[in-house]
């Protein structure tokens, strides 16, 4: 999340980051990895305003909508976000981050995007459920994952 004067801008969003305000805020209640991979492909697979993207999305993952709104429209969601930049521009100033998006697990960027280089980095990490993982035979819709920490 890139910005300038200390403030966060996203990509191909509106001012005040509305889209990426709500994924930070779901995130905020999902415990584990998975759910926040889910949460990511439900938004970038719906079409609207994010607000009711982000609302169907909840119903989904079990989310609180209502808190999820209210903290994407607050103080709690404008400090996620300034907290998203910082990190972004920290990652960037220290080389871990050159684009969006950067796809990085425990810290090292994935540079070959293929499926089976992503399945064994998320494996070698930890993520068992990856382990072995075949290629779907129908391509999923992008994903965009910014960062994987496990």
């Amino acid at each position: 999340m890139g910005g300038t004067d200390g403030s966060p801008s996203c990509v191909d969003e509106d001012e005040g980051c509305p889209t990426e305000a709500r994924i930070l805020c779901a995130f905020d209640q999902l415990s584990d990895i998975h759910a926040h991979v889910d949460f990511l492909a439900c938004m970038d697979e719906s079409d609207g305003a994010a607000s009711d993207r982000a609302s169907a999305c909840a119903g989904k993952e079990q989310i609180d909508a209502t808190k999820m709104e209210a903290c994407a429209t607050g103080s709690q969601g404008a400090s996620l976000l300034q907290d998203a930049h910082e990190y972004y521009e920290k990652s960037k100033g220290e080389g871990k981050v050159d684009g969006f998006p950067t796809l990085l697990v425990n810290g090292e960027e994935t540079w070959t995007r293929d499926w089976e280089t992503v399945t064994r980095a998320f494996c070698d990490a930890g993520l068992e459920c990856a382990c072995g993982m075949p290629q779907p035979t129908d391509p999923p819709q992008s994903v965009v994952v910014s960062e994987v920490v496990a």
